[in-house]
C-alpha cells in the first residue's frame, strides 16, 4: 500500500510542477504492472491504483518501469532519508550532498 501511494503521490507532484513525460521506476513488480494495466483488479489497493492511472494519463507520456531494489538504491537511500524528517524536502535541479556517493555507486553498478 505504501508504494502505491508514494507512486501517486509521485505523479501529483510531477503533474503539478508540469513535467510532460515521466518515467517512474519502482521496485515492486506487482505495484508496477498493476499500473501498467488497463485493468482493475479487486485487491484493496485498487482505489490508489486507478487514482495513479486516471493521474499518468495527464501526462503526455508515462512509462512505469520496474527496477530491481539494487538498481535503486539512490531511491532507497532518498526514502530512509526522508523517514528521518519533519518537513518534506524537495530538489529540483541538483541533488542532496549525501546522494552523491550513492548515484555514483548506483552508476558504477551500471556499467558492469
Amino acid at each position: 500500500m505504501v508504494e502505491a501511494l508514494a507512486v501517486v503521490t509521485a505523479l501529483e507532484f510531477a503533474r503539478d510542477i508540469g513535467f510532460q513525460q515521466i518515467i517512474l521506476e519502482g521496485d515492486s513488480v506487482g505495484i508496477i504492472n498493476q499500473l501498467s494495466s488497463t485493468c482493475q483488479d479487486l485487491s484493496y489497493i485498487e482505489v490508489v491504483l486507478a487514482k495513479g492511472r486516471a493521474f499518468s494519463n495527464q501526462f503526455v507520456s508515462c512509462l512505469f518501469v520496474h527496477t530491481r531494489r539494487k538498481g535503486n538504491i539512490v531511491a532507497h537511500a532518498l526514502a530512509q532519508f526522508e523517514v528521518t524528517q519533519s518537513d518534506v524536502k524537495i530538489w529540483v535541479e541538483e541533488s542532496p550532498f549525501f546522494i552523491q556517493d550513492v548515484d555514483n555507486a548506483d552508476l558504477n553498478h551500471l556499467n558492469k
